[in-house]
């Protein structure tokens, strides 16, 4: 990294401030090595930041997630809560001065907020980091595969037809600016990310059935246009703003669409996308996917908690705990690669919340101290995610209590009923009421959507404290993971997937648990569970060994 190099660049160049975002052109979690310019320039890993620099100063906005995390990584940085970026900006930035981003890089209603308050802003593509970056990585091209109907459960022909018949009538083309989206609607799945199978790619979707689907790839298998049909049409990524500027009556999405589209695209209609919506409910092949996935899942999972709790103390650390983790997945013929880098800590930094270890702080284990591990993996027929905390030695009071109160929220989220029209919003507190009777709390949200073999983080839905209008809706699948964490100590978190389904009740809703492994038995202090919490911990004990 470089922060001296860019701050030069902004004395010669006569930029006041520049804005850096974790995000590339795609808007995705995880972006490919050539586009991590937040990384470059500040030594931060997380999967969401966003940074702000002057010529003699730097300053760094991230969620409750990374704060210890970017603390760490980013010491020539101010960290800040991502909240209060508005905050910061309006006291730092004067209208006299001049404010360099890439649209490319930012969501229309992101520059538009910056425009409302009158700021100078000048448009920088190239981005000054690619100039500087030497060295820098080529943008990856992978192949491009057919995600076939046995796993999807629904053809691309009617996808398309779905999402046509969703758009306002005064609509002829809707602009998919997401490739995750893309990914879902033409069942199309590729490596060009690490952890999410898409390809890096764009679309246009006609309402008289047509699609093009724009590609940085030469490299077309017969396969893939077999699959794809006549009505979709390959064209190269450098003729979309061409394209787009050739069409009327076109939508776009201005919350997952750049701002240099909006350039562009003056007289578009802004709704938001109906895909995001369509994909986030699984059809019952999907769900049926989902379930083996996490089937298939937990019998890695259960084989390591064997091994590790049977290895000499001394000999285990976070790195080996890790790659031991993986190679059992990878025994199951149908794992692909992880779905998001693996969080293996060890005491302290178990209380790092999307803790990544690295040679330089592997910690060893010692006969002492608790362990959480976040890890999932990308199958054909589904995604999965999950963590547990085990214990090493004897644990202590304390420890048995938070745990335990992270557990008791976990299962009431689990067992909740709920009526039709109910948000993840409305749910959250039930995760944290027993943390919040004794003043305890945890920085990041209940729970996150999660693809079919897409992103392990999916929209639009979710649980958490943010407020969230998307209703829960049968189908949709969501994590379930309460947490608690004492900085520089340990870290506490228990995660299972749910899928949303009809409840018994009419005109409810309720939860079916996919993941099967098992909770630490050390760490649950027997007198603060209730009988109905004893009997779900016995009920998923039978579940997780079927």
């Amino acid at each position: 990294m470089s922060l001296a190099q860019l701050q030069t660049y902004l004395q010669t160049n006569q930029i006041d401030w520049l804005f850096i975002p974790r995000s590339d052109e795609f808007f995705g979690e995880y972006v490919p090595i050539c586009n991590e310019r937040l990384q470059w320039v500040s030594g931060f890993s997380g999967s969401a930041g966003i940074a702000l620099i002057s010529q003699t100063s730097a300053h760094l906005f991230v969620d409750g997630r990374y704060t210890i995390q970017a603390k760490q990584e980013s010491p020539k940085f101010k960290i800040h809560p991502l909240s209060e970026i508005w905050s910061v900006i309006q006291r730092l930035i004067t209208k006299t001065l001049t404010v360099g981003l890439n649209f490319k890089f930012h969501s229309r209603s992101f520059v538009e907020q910056l425009t409302s308050l009158g700021l100078r802003l000048q448009h920088l593509d190239p981005h000054p980091i690619d100039t500087l970056w030497e060295d820098r990585p080529q943008l990856p091209s992978s192949e491009i595969f057919p995600h076939p109907i046995k796993y999807s459960g629904e053809s691309l022909t009617s996808k398309i037809h779905r999402v046509i018949a969703a758009l306002p009538k005064q609509i002829d083309s809707l602009y998919v600016h997401d490739p995750h989206e893309v990914a879902w609607v033409l069942n199309i799945r590729a490596s060009d990310l690490n952890y999410t199978p898409i390809p890096l790619c764009r679309a246009i979707i006609h309402t008289t059935g047509e699609t093009e689907l724009f590609l940085n790839n030469s490299n077309i298998s017969a396969q893939l246009r077999e699959h794809l049909g006549t009505k979709v049409l390959i064209t190269p990524m450098d003729q979309l703003e061409k394209k787009l500027t050739n069409y009327l009556n076109i939508q776009i999405d201005s919350s997952s669409s750049a701002y240099d589209q909006k350039l562009l695209l003056n007289q578009a209609f802004v709704f938001p996308s109906p895909i995001l919506k369509m994909q986030a409910i699984k059809n019952s092949t999907e769900i049926q996917g989902m379930r083996t996935a996490h089937h298939l899942d937990s019998i890695a999972l259960k084989k390591f908690i064997a091994w590790i709790k049977s290895q000499p103390i001394e000999s285990l650390s976070e790195i080996k705990s890790a790659e031991k983790l993986e190679s059992f997945r990878k025994e199951n013929a149908d794992f692909r690669h992880p779905s998001f880098p693996t969080i293996s800590g060890f005491g302290s930094n178990g209380a790092i919340v999307h803790y990544k270890a690295t040679k330089q702080t592997n910690k060893p284990f010692s006969s002492n101290g608790l362990y959480l591990f976040d890890s999932g993996g990308q199958y054909p027929y589904g995604t999965t995610d999950i963590t547990r905390t085990l214990t090493f030695g004897t644990p202590t009071p304390e420890q048995k209590q938070a745990y335990t109160l992270v557990l008791k929220g976990h299962i009431r989220l689990a067992t909740a009923i709920f009526p039709k029209g109910t948000t993840g919003h409305q749910l959250d507190a039930l995760a944290r009421t027993d943390l919040w009777q004794l003043g305890l709390d945890y920085a990041h949200g209940t729970g996150h959507g999660v693809g079919s073999f897409l992103s392990v983080h999916e929209g639009p839905a979710s649980i958490s404290p943010r407020a969230n209008n998307i209703p829960l809706e049968p189908g949709m699948v969501l994590s379930n993971e309460p947490g608690f964490y004492k900085a520089n100590a340990y870290g506490i978190r228990i995660e299972n997937m749910m899928v949303v389904v009809e409840s018994h009740h009419n005109g409810f809703l309720q939860f079916e648990t996919l993941t099967k492994a098992p909770y630490e038995n050390a760490l649950i202090d027997q007198e603060l569970i209730t009988s109905s919490e004893r009997a779900y911990l016995d009920s998923y004990a039978t579940f997780i060994f079927s």
